[in-house]
Parts: C-alpha cells; structure tokens; sequence
C-alpha cells in the first residue's frame, strides 16, 4: 500500500489529532527566506512562517510581529496552489531547485548546503490580517514589502536549509498534497474548505431531525479510549472569509443544538426519578427539583427556558430507579425563572391537596423549547450579510466579526471613525451643555475617561471594548457613556446575556436618572423588556382563566424587579393604553379582553386576541423609549424586529466575556446598529458550551467569546486599571497573574474600615491565627482535609469538611466585636462555590447551625470553597471582587504531585491559576491547616505555669444556638489630666500635680511587666523538665503568650505617649523619652519571642 493510500486511510481511524502526529514539529513556527517571481524586489525577505496542517482548512501564514503587535499575510490552500521540492538527486524538486540557483542566485546567498522548498501560486486572494500599521518603521517596511511582493508576484517560495536528518519535512509535503487532493471538488475541479461536512451549514438544522446526534469526523477520536473525542483549537483570532465563519460556527452551534435537546428529551423523559421539594403558596404550588442523571459522564444540565410546559408525576420518594412507564396523568406546571436552591423550579395552579410538602421522587416530561439556540443560528447565517451606512460611510458587521482588522487601519478604504457629536442633530449648544453637565456630576479618573472619550467621540472602527476587571468603575463608566449618547438623542440598546446581568447596569442607570430630573428628560423613556411570555403571566396573574398556564407562572419580585417597577414594559404599556385609549384602536381592543379576563377568564381565542393588541402596545411604546434594557436572546422576538418598534444607534452590552457569539450576533444584527461597546473582561468566565464533553469538534470555537476574540485579535480596548475596591493584600496575586501588573490600588483600599479593622483585630485574638503569622493578612488559604464527592450521580460535587470548617469561622467572626464595639454582620460576608451542590450544603447547614449567611454578588469578605483540583479549576472564580479579605477552603493533600503535573500539563487556563494560587500561598506561608473546631476556638494554652491571667481572648464553649461573646480586656484610657492643656497660670499646679499622679501608675505598670516577664521566665524552668514534646508545647504557649502581652503592653504605651502633653515641661519630656526606650524595648521582645515560639511550633 502506497504513502497516499495510507494517507487516506488516516481520516477513516481514530487519531486523537486534526493532523498526523508526526507533523507536529513541522507545524511549529519557522523563519523562511521568502522570494518571489516576477517582482520588482530581487532578493529575498526573512519571515516567520507557520504551515497551518488543519485537516479541512489548511493554510501558510507569513507573519511579522513585535511584541503585542502583529501583521499577518493568510494563503489558504482553498485559493492558493502548492509545489514543493528537497534538494536531494531522488526528489521530485530537485531539478527545478538546482534552475532557481542558476536564474536568481541572490536569492541562496549566504545560505549554504541544501535546501527545501514550498512554492505558493496563489489566484490573488490572499487574507490580510492584523495591525501592519502599528509596527515599528522598520518591520512596517518589511511588510509593506511582503504585501506587495505577494500582490504582484505570479508565485512566492519559502526556502529554508535542509538535512538528510530532517525526515518531518518530506511528510508535510506528502499531507499538503493529499489535503489539496481532499479540498478538490471532483466534478467541479474547484477547490472547497471544510470537505468533511457532508451538506450545507445553512441547511443542517432544517434538513435533520432534531434527535438525530450530531456526526462526528471519525479521525478525532482517541485511539484508545472511545469516549475522548478531540476538540479543535482556534487557528486564529480571526477568520480568513465568510466561509471559515459559518462552517466553524454554524456547524459547532448546530452539534450545541442538538446536544441540548437530546440532554433535556433524556433527562426529562417520563421515566427517570427525580428528587423534588414540594413547597405551596395559597393553593398554588412550587416545586424545586433536583435532577439525576443516569450517566457515568453528566453534563452541564441545560436550563429549559422560562414558560416552557412541563407533565410530572410525584412518585415515591428517595427512588433511584427508572419509574415504570405509564402515561403521564394530566398535570401541567411550567418553568418558572426563580433563583433556586435547586437546578429546575415550576410553578402549578390549585395543586393543594394533591401530595403534601416536603421531598418527594417526580418524573418529568419536557418537550424541549430550542427557540434560543435557533435564534442564535438564524443570527450567524445573517451576520454576514448585515450592513449599515451612516455619514458616507458603511458599517459592515461581516467585517467586525471577521476581525481582520481592515477597519482600523487609518490608511484603508474601510476605516471608520464615529463621534456622538457629528451623528447627534442637536444643536452646537444643546450638546455642549449636557455633556459639560455629564462631565461635571459623574466624575471619571484617568482610565475612564479614555474609554469615555474612545467609546463617544473616537470610536473606530465603530466598536470599543472597556476591560473593565473587578472593582475598576466599569458601571460608573457604562453610566456616564449611555447619558451622553441618549442625551444628544440617540438610542441605546442595553443587553447582557442574562437578567441579572441587565438589571445590574439597568438599574445603575435609573438611579441615576432619579437622581438628576435634566438627566431624566434629556434621556427619554428607559423601558426593560423581558419575553412576551413573561409580561403576559404579570398582566394576568389575576384572571380566573386557566389558559395563561401555558404561558407562565406567577410574578417574581426580586430585588432587582422591585427597584426596576416602574420601568418594566408592561407597566409601560399599561400607561401608554391609560393615555391613548381614545385615539388608539389597538388601546381601546386591549382594554376590553384585560378587563373581561379579570372578571370570568378568556377562551384560547380571545386569549390570542388579548397577546396580539398587547405585543402591537408593546412594539409602539418600544417606539418610545431611548433606553432600552433586554437579553441579547430576546432582541430576536418580532416584537424587537419590526420596522420601526426598535431602531438602536448603539449597543452596549454587559458581562460581554460570558455571551456567546451567537446570542452577540442577534442583537448585532439591528440594522439601525451604528456602534457598539462590549463591557466585561476577557480574563473573567467564559461562556457555558453544554456540548464541550460530547462529540463536538467546534465546541472550543463557540466557547470563545466575541469580546474575548476580537480583544485577541487587537480590536481598540481600554483598559480600567485602577481599583477601587480590594484590598492590596486580595489584588496583589490577580494583579501579578492575570493582569501582568497592571492594575494599580486606590489609596482609599489601604484605608481603615469596619470590616477590616474587626478583620485585623479578630486574627489578632485568634491564637493559632497569630501563631501562623497570619495576624492582620487578608487573603488566607485554609487547608480542610478531605474529598469532594458526587451524590446520586448529580453533575455538581460537594465536601462537608470545608463547609463546616468556614461556618464555623463565620460563626467566631460575627461573635468577635472590636473595643469599639463594631462587629462583622452576616450581609459582609459572602460564600462562594462553583459547584452548586456545595452552595446548598452550605445553606443547610448554616439553618441547621443557626447561622446567617448571605449569598450575594456584591459582598465585602469572602469565605471562598476552592474544591479539588481536576474539578474546580474550570469554574473557579477569582477573588478580586472582595473587597477587605478572602479566605479560601481547600484540601492541600489533594494537590498531590499527580495532580500537579496534570494541571501543568492542562489547556485549562484557570486550573492553572488557581495551581500558581495554591503555591504562592504556600509561598508566603498564608496557608492555614484545619484541625477540627480548634480552628477558630482556640482555649487558652495548656500547661501555662504562670500567676498571671493570659492576655490572650477567652473563646468559651457554646451550643450551636449561642452567639459567642469575646471578653477582651478593655484598652485603658487616660485620665483627663493626662491630656489637657494649660490654659493658665491658675490651674498649672494642678495639671502638674495630675501628671505626677500619672506618671506614677505608668512607673508600677512597667514594674508589673518586668515581674510578669521574670514569672514567665520561672515557667521556662519549670518546662524544662518535662520531656521534649511536652516541653516544645508548653513553651510554645508561653511565647505566644509573652507576644500577646508585649501588644498589649505596645499598645497601652503608645496611647500614654500620644497622652503626654507638648511644652510641658522638663519631666514630662523625660517621661516621654522613658516611655519611647521602653517601647523599642518592647517591640525587640515581642520580635524574639515570636521567632521563639515559631522554632517551636516548626
């Protein structure tokens, strides 16, 4: 059998690799000497060369790049025909190499020995990408000069030495030429990327059936374990053409599709037991449920959308069995979008009666609602062909979502700029006025202003992206830029990729708005849009018709919906039909349906009418609004794409890190759009790909998110690098790992607060805190020995060692109150988890225990559950966003050197942060061990021989039901004559006569001290003969001991010096001098009984 045969066999075997292994050498950057063929340029150019051996869309970039900067030119074998040679007598090039020395000899000066080559004859299309622009004089002119001689030249060869050792090379040859044998078209004779994928990606999701699993390329399984499929990694930040895009997403979206489903259908099939808490509201009913799945391998359970309907049946409780297959008696409820302590909740009508509260088993029937995911497919196929024109210039959304780059470039027909000022219609004074105002009444620093000016007055290429990492002022930021667009009279669109996220933004803007009655007239009507859907089940919550369950469950006020009330559509609409009932026919129809479903319910065809005069209301208030707040997957409801209902100038979106390309596209795909502004951080969540563990190869192309995609490939950015909000001690790892130093602390971070002072104190209390030296440290790691596990096959894993070893702590943290008598209550602290069996362990047992605890995303300390290495490092969340302290629970143990080596090994960036976190705690030695309750209920050190009562804090046993009290010592105060002044002569003698009163008691305290340091050294003695474990305990606790008083002791001599009046004389100077001697003295004592007690303790 012949090499090409081989070669063709490849693809129909498992080969864990989109391309041969041996080739991976050869597919590693290389400089090349580049030459071309009918040019004016006679010698040569030396080039970074990388051979791109993708097995469906294989391709050779030249590129030039000095450090962050980078300008590449793309040849891509769809458009580009190869020839290669060696400079060996048995090789087919090797005729035509030994002609080329002969015709363009300068071309092999220098290079001696023999050579290999690989020419490219090209039809002119080749791919321009990067920022040519911005290199240095000197790397721009060898660009320049590359570009050109591929333009104008009929054929460009790549040279490079060759020895008889470098077998790699001859292999890479014999795969280009077969992948140009695979991209030909066999009755076209045209070429054609992506040869794999059997029929159009504009016809897979119409032409399949929606159970069909997606089918997979048969070479990127793993030899040796048939469950491992490959996925495929980015070649680039961009795509070469239009083609690339579409294939690459369209095919991953449609595998995502269709892993969804089969996922929801086989969960939810009617047959698998569930476990479910029943809990009643009036006769209506809630039911929380928690899903099992029957696999080895669970997936990330995809969410059924808000209003999706639902059969159940409630079944025996604690069944882990499949439920025997009987119809499904007729029970209904629908998904309801409440933040559950469970992974699915629905809501049921007068269900009272029917089973009793508490847990049950349920069995479920989903039929599942693909709307979102189809949206976002319909929304890829059409990006390409969305265009915009303002001021004679067009606004191509295929050219940003190619990310080329061709629009940045000042010396390019594409380049464009925009400026609020120029697209506003107002006049010169108008807009000068309100942004001064802006300007004036939100205050921006150094890095939000750039990004202020950069997203309003120079935005090119008519996108900006804020990296705006934790605590940076990004909101504040956001703010002030949707103020002055919608100001100057234009419309935004405010999106995120989920509720919570808009309504973050939202409401940051109407606080403002409520604020400044100009601003709230200047910016026009803000209106939140959430699904039709939903809107319809609020309008009808009180009607007697049983017909709007197939719509939606009862209204949900959260925190958010309260503050946002009076913005939300329906309250809008409600308003819009009150003022234009008598003009508007569509007002006056809706009218009559409304209040006839108060009285006696609607019919399925009056309900109809009832949605329909509704969505039309809803369309002409949207005509209304400036503002409008949304999901980027709801912009695809036809209530938004209607002619004129929603014409937005700009988007902003939030949280634009965790969106998928596909829900970006929907919104980006408004033909009014002119700009738009993406808000997040890159280094933050990636988005969520259900079908990243199963059979999809472009899952890791669908994962990496637009913001995250287009910031790689240089797009202008801004970055807001000053925090206002963590401490240095939280920030400095971050800062060093995933900023490269770039952040900087405001000076308002090192400052004292409530939670850091009690913080520093209560470290300060603790004895093994002390003991550790992690007295006063704001950033902890706290080692809980013990294992993760996974309950009932559940996707998500939980540990009880470490919830109860940070409960117990938050327990001793609320109880601790400072001598001011200021405390940490439980709305500072947040706990935090990425998997969500472990924040419900921590729930329970918190309610077990008594304990408040607060789950939040704004919180100012965190206790942090960092979970086993090989699971959580995926969903690990940083801890930047804390603002005065971070405590971190883990097992060290299970950071093994297996484990280890696999996460140096791993593409999983944030496993490998959370390794370099783990290290540098150790580092600093900020780790501390868990050793049951003693943790944070130290009893005062045993076998202390010394009269004395110890200093340190008494932490007295409790029931679990009892708020412990700390009885510290109370800092002395001084007497008021110790800080008066003298004000005259007639009370001189008085204040003197005070001072040698005082001076006396500090005479006897420092006598105390001095015998209460001779006692302690008599214990040493006593010590002395007990064996050495004893001994190395006992005096470790009297060291510590000593460290403790030798505080106090600081302490109280401190505040006697800043007591002692100035300009009072002759002995109050000498008792000053005396007290600052026996202070230095102090603190060398304190220094050498803590390097003591650490010898001992080591």
């Amino acid at each position: 059998m012949g090499d090409s045969q081989l070669l063709e066999q490849w693809f129909s075997n498992p080969q864990d690799s989109n391309f041969p292994e041996n080739l991976k050498m050869a597919a590693k950057t290389r400089k090349c000497r580049v030459t071309a063929l009918g040019c004016s340029f006679a010698k040569y150019l030396i080039v970074p060369v990388k051979i791109e051996l993708d097995a469906q869309s294989p391709r050779i970039v030249l590129r030039i790049k000095k450090e962050n900067v980078y300008a590449e030119i793309v040849f891509t074998l769809e458009h580009t025909h190869i020839h290669h040679g060696i400079e060996k007598t048995d090789n087919d090039g090797y005729d035509y190499i030994r002609s080329m020395r002969d015709e363009h000899p300068t071309w092999f000066e220098e290079m001696n020995g023999d050579v290999s080559f690989i020419g490219l004859v090209h039809d002119g299309q080749f791919v321009v990408a990067g920022q040519p622009w911005l290199l240095n004089s000197d790397l721009r002119r060898d660009f320049q000069l590359l570009e050109e001689m591929s333009s104008k030249s009929s054929a460009l060869f790549l040279w490079q030495p060759w020895k008889e050792a470098y077998k790699e090379v001859e292999s890479v040859h014999k795969w280009l030429d077969l992948l140009q044998r695979k991209l030909t078209d066999s009755q076209t004779n045209k070429r054609k990327s992506f040869w794999a994928y059997k029929k159009e990606t504009s016809d897979a999701v119409e032409e399949k059936p929606e159970d069909e699993k997606y089918s997979s390329l048969p070479w990127l399984w793993t030899k040796n374990d048939p469950k491992r499929y490959t996925k495929l990694m980015p070649l680039a930040p961009y795509f070469v053409d239009d083609d690339e895009r579409k294939s690459r997403m369209i095919n991953a979206m449609t595998a995502e599709r269709r892993v969804i489903y089969r996922a929801i259908a086989d969960i939810y099939d009617g047959r698998s037991v569930h476990k479910v808490v029943v809990k009643y509201a009036g006769n209506d009913c809630n039911i929380h449920i928690k899903v099992i799945q029957n696999t080895d391998t669970p997936l990330a359970i995809p969410e059924p959308m808000e209003n999706t309907q639902i059969k159940f049946a409630i079944v025996e409780s604690g069944s882990n069995q499949n439920y025997t297959p009987v119809p499904l008696p007729d029970v209904n409820g629908v998904v309801i979008d409440i933040f559950p302590p469970s992974d699915l909740a629905i809501f049921v009508k007068d269900f009272r009666g029917r089973v009793t509260e508490g847990e049950h088993g349920i069995v479920i029937k989903i039929k599942p609602n693909m709307q979102s995911v189809d949206s976002q497919i319909k929304a890829l196929k059409e990006a390409g062909n969305c265009f915009g024109h303002i001021d004679k210039q067009n606004i191509s959304l295929k050219r940003t979502i190619l990310a080329l780059g061709s629009e940045l470039n000042p010396s390019s027909s594409d380049y464009m700029e925009l400026d609020i000022w120029q697209m506003s219609i107002l006049s010169e004074q108008e807009k000068a006025e309100k942004l001064e105002y802006i300007r004036h009444h939100f205050p921006l620093y150094e890095s939000q202003k750039r990004a202020f000016n950069q997203t309003t007055r120079q935005l090119i290429g008519g996108l900006h992206i804020i990296q705006g990492p934790p605590g940076t002022g990004k909101t504040h930021t956001a703010v002030a830029i949707i103020l002055a667009v919608t100001s100057l009279g234009l419309r935004v669109l405010l999106a995120a990729g989920s509720n919570k996220g808009v309504d973050n933004l939202t409401i940051a803007v109407t606080k403002a708005l409520e604020k400044h009655e100009k601003l709230k007239t200047w910016c026009g009507q803000l209106a939140c849009v959430r699904t039709l859907a939903h809107q319809m089940a609020i309008l009808r919550q009180n009607s007697p018709s049983r017909s709007h369950l197939s719509h939606a469950g009862p209204p949900k006020l959260r925190g958010a919906d309260i503050d946002l009330e009076p913005y939300q559509m329906h309250k809008l609409a409600l308003k819009f039909v009150e003022n234009n009932k008598d003009t508007n026919p569509h007002c006056g129809r809706f009218l009559n349906y409304f209040n006839k479903d108060l009285q006696c319910g609607l019919s399925m065809y009056e309900s109809k009418g009832l949605e329909n005069s509704y969505a039309t209301i809803v369309m002409e208030t949207l005509r209304e609004s400036r503002i409008i707040a949304t999901t980027l997957n709801d912009c695809g409801h036809e209530i938004f794409r209607t002619a004129g209902a929603c014409e937005p100038d700009f988007l902003i979106c939030d949280e634009s890190s965790q969106c998928l390309k596909g829900d970006h596209m929907v919104a980006m795909t408004f033909p009014s759009l002119r700009a738009t502004l993406l808000l997040g951080d890159p280094y933050q969540l990636s988005p969520t790909v259900i079908s990243e563990l199963p059979t999809n190869e472009g899952a890791l192309y669908i994962k990496r998110s637009l913001m995250g995609r287009i910031f790689q490939a240089g797009y202008p950015s801004t970055m807001l690098y000053c925090n206002y909000r963590s401490h240095p001690d939280i920030m400095e790892f971050y800062n060093k790992n995933v900023y490269a130093g770039k952040l900087v602390t405001h000076l308002s971070t090192k400052g004292t607060n409530r939670v850091g002072d009690v913080w520093d104190g209560f470290t300060v209390a603790s004895a093994l805190f002390s003991a550790s030296r992690l007295h006063g440290k704001r950033r902890i790691f706290v080692n809980v020995p013990g294992f993760a596990e996974r309950i009932d096959n559940s996707k998500s894993w939980n540990n009880e060692k470490q919830p109860s070893a940070a409960l117990q702590l938050a327990q001793q943290v609320y109880g601790y109150a400072s001598p001011q008598g200021q405390r940490i209550e439980p709305n500072d602290l947040m706990f935090l988890s990425p998997y969500k069996d472990q924040v419900k362990l921590v729930q329970k047992m918190a309610a077990n225990r008594g304990i408040s605890i607060l789950h939040a995303d704004e919180a100012i300390c965190k206790l942090e559950n960092c979970g086993d290495p090989l699971r959580s490092g995926e969903d690990e969340r940083c801890s930047e966003s804390s603002k005065t302290g971070s405590c971190h629970f883990g097992n060290v143990d299970a950071w093994d050197e297996n484990a280890r080596q696999w996460l140096e090994r791993s593409s999983k960036e944030k496993a490998k942060l959370l390794l370099r976190l783990l290290k540098d705690a150790i580092s600093k030695r900020h780790v501390l061990t868990w050793r049951g309750p003693t943790l944070v209920s130290e009893m005062p050190p045993r076998n202390l021989s010394i009269s004395k009562p110890t200093m340190m804090a008494q932490w007295p046993k409790s029931s679990s039901q009892d708020r412990p009290v700390f009885n510290l010592p109370p800092v002395p105060v001084a007497s008021p004559s110790d800080v008066q002044r003298h004000p005259n002569e007639e009370t001189k003698s008085t204040e003197v006569e005070g001072q040698n009163q005082s001076q006396e008691k500090r005479g006897e305290k420092r006598k105390l001290a001095a015998s209460n340091l001779d006692e302690d050294t008599r214990a040493f003695k006593v010590a002395a003969t007990e064996d050495r474990q004893s001994r190395n305990s006992t005096l470790e606790n009297i060291y510590l001991d000593q460290v403790m008083n030798c505080r106090k002791w600081i302490s109280e001599t401190e505040d006697e010096i800043s007591q002692l009046p100035r300009g009072g004389g002759p002995e109050i100077e000498k008792e000053r001098e005396d007290l600052e001697k026996f202070l230095v003295q102090l603190h060398d004592d304190k220094t050498s009984y803590f390097e003591r007690k650490e010898r001992r303790y080591l």
